[in-house]
């Protein structure tokens, strides 16, 4: 009596051969792993939208053919003042890779040995003369509580942001 021989896995009809498997494929079914991921809503929108970069960069590539150097050369088309989204946008494919070599989508994560791009900060410190101006014009201002807010930064040290959150 002859075993039976184990079938050939076949591939889910909705899934594209091997060879015709594109990133921007990999991106859709990487999609609905982002959200088994208990990620805020908000969280969310902010990694669609770093993967909407991914996608118009590399989507038309096969998922098993993106080479490192192809990584590096479009990073760098980002403009300086973008660094910020380009490390974004490197991590996202990085981590959209993992999952790809964890399902079988791909061998190897050709993001995974790129230096982030150098993130330059574009914030300055506050001058005193400038804080001073400020504070003049907080005193004519009708509204008394703006003066308060500028004592109360320069006091403690925070941010403006912060600032704006305190309730009385």
């Amino acid at each position: 009596m002859h075993a039976a021989q184990p079938a050939a896995p076949v591939a889910p009809a909705a899934l594209p051969t091997p060879t015709g498997r594109t990133l921007a494929d990999w991106l859709d079914v990487h999609d609905g792993v982002l959200l088994t991921r208990g990620y805020k809503g908000q969280t969310i929108k902010n990694r669609r939208a770093n993967l909407a970069h991914v996608r118009r960069l590399w989507g038309s590539v096969p998922v098993a053919e993106l080479k490192p150097h192809a990584v590096a050369s479009a990073l760098r088309t980002f403009p300086k003042e973008k660094s910020s989204t380009a490390c974004r946008v490197l991590a996202e494919l990085r981590d959209a890779y993992v999952e790809a070599i964890a399902n079988g989508w791909a061998e190897t994560n050709p993001a995974r040995d790129i230096k982030p791009p150098k993130h330059r900060v574009m914030r300055e410190r506050l001058e005193l003369d400038v804080w001073q101006q400020m504070r003049t014009l907080a005193q004519a201002s009708p509204q008394r509580w703006v003066e308060s807010m500028l004592l109360l930064g320069l006091a403690i040290g925070q941010r403006r942001a912060d600032l704006a959150k305190v309730r009385f």
